[in-house]
């Protein structure tokens, strides 16, 4: 059996390294700059457009047919999803790839798609606009947001983020007068929401790996920080009777899906109403994948079939992206310094059960590579902002 997966950022790499280390032939493509390349794990490859990845992907199912393999695929990353689902449809009929059918893909990788699917099956959402409807919001704050994850294509880095908090009409004037010097095709891709916030809501996260509508690993987590907004930095599971009923919830609805592959679900929860409002939903692999990695003892015979139900561990698990976390504790520093604050969240990140992102004794380069990368520049630009 040989694996192909798509991507070569955080996420995808912990899927090679485990394929790797379960005795699989292992390919992988990506960008010049993604941090997986620096990984002594897979055969790896980069393209710069659509036309190389399908020649580059072409030249790989020529070599697994010589040598014999069967030849499944994981998509692993935002940018190449997008790409394929908008400019390379028939890559679901070329490849087997593990993953959801392709319409409902298509519906679950855009938030507006994703949040009238799941309202059918009792799933609220905070209330969202299209980009052009901005003239019928009479109510802040809202979050201006990519309705695909069009935000990190290389063609609009550096234009808008992630997500842009607007709290007044004067503000949103501003950034709708910003976004409109920067033509159709973005504004096409932006949407508006509600912005809700307060202290009996949390943001937590659904973490899953399916097979036809079967659960065979899953994970409840809050997230506890995060940096740039909206991208999740440290990670904490959730356990108990909410957990376990959210968990019971979402699995009957995926299962009525007929999913297969990873899934991650965004969501607001009010631990008074006990309702939940869909945030965003990730039919892939996601940011922080090494917290399932880190409960399930068996995850790497659960993505390659030959388990047919995940075994965890007993005691809570975390996770944190270390290059991010930095930043996000020395700015909580900064808008509000405290020795005490500052002490737990460092010994935060320290306890017995927590998945370090990128970091592996056996692969080091590729956790090592990212200090000087993102600690420094993420850290520069968060003092920009200030």
């Amino acid at each position: 059996m040989a694996y192909l997966v798509i991507g070569l950022g955080p996420p995808a790499l912990f899927l090679i390294r485990e394929l790797t280390k379960s005795g699989e032939r292992v390919y992988a493509i990506g960008k010049a700059n993604d941090i997986g390349l620096h990984s002594r794990y897979g055969k790896k490859y980069t393209v710069q457009d659509l036309s190389e990845l399908r020649e580059t992907v072409n030249r790989i199912v020529s070599e697994t047919h010589n040598n014999g393999d069967y030849l499944r695929t994981y998509i692993a990353s935002s940018v190449f999803l997008d790409w394929i689902l908008r400019e390379w449809p028939g890559c679901f009929e070329e490849l087997e790839v593990i993953g959801p059918a392709p319409s409902l893909l298509r519906k679950l990788n855009r938030k507006t798609d994703a949040s009238l699917l799941f309202s059918t099956f009792g799933i609220g959402h905070p209330k969202f606009w299209p980009f052009c409807q901005y003239e019928e919001i009479n109510s802040f704050p809202v979050i201006l947001k990519w309705n695909s994850n069009l935000y990190c294509a290389d063609a609009y880095k550096g234009t808008i983020p992630k997500t842009i908090i607007i709290n007044n009409e004067d503000e949103l004037l501003r950034v709708v007068r910003d976004v409109e010097q920067l033509g159709h095709s973005v504004k096409a891709d932006l949407m508006f929401q509600e912005f809700l916030s307060s202290s009996d809501v949390r943001e937590l996260g659904y973490g899953a790996f399916y097979h036809s509508g079967r659960e065979l690993m899953s994970i409840i987590v809050e997230q506890a920080r995060q940096y740039p907004r909206g991208v999740t930095s440290y990670a904490v599971e959730c356990i108990g009777e909410e957990s376990d009923g959210i968990r019971s919830r979402f699995a009957g609805i995926l299962q009525k899906m007929n999913y297969s592959g990873f899934i991650e679900i965004e969501f607001l929860y009010s631990k008074v109403t006990n309702e939940i409002l869909l945030l965003d939903v990730n039919p892939r692999v996601w940011g922080y994948i090494k917290i399932l990695g880190k409960k399930y003892v068996n995850f790497a015979d659960c993505i390659t079939g030959s388990a047919a139900k995940g075994v965890s561990v007993s005691r809570p698990v975390q996770w944190v992206d270390f290059h991010r976390d930095v930043v996000a504790v020395m700015r909580n520093q900064r808008r509000s310094p405290s020795f005490k604050q500052f002490f737990n969240d460092v010994r935060s990140v320290l306890r017995i059960g927590t998945a370090v992102n990128t970091f592996e004794f056996s692969d080091p380069k590729p956790f090592l590579w990212g200090i000087p990368k993102k600690v420094l520049f993420q850290y520069l630009q968060a003092r920009q902002r200030q």
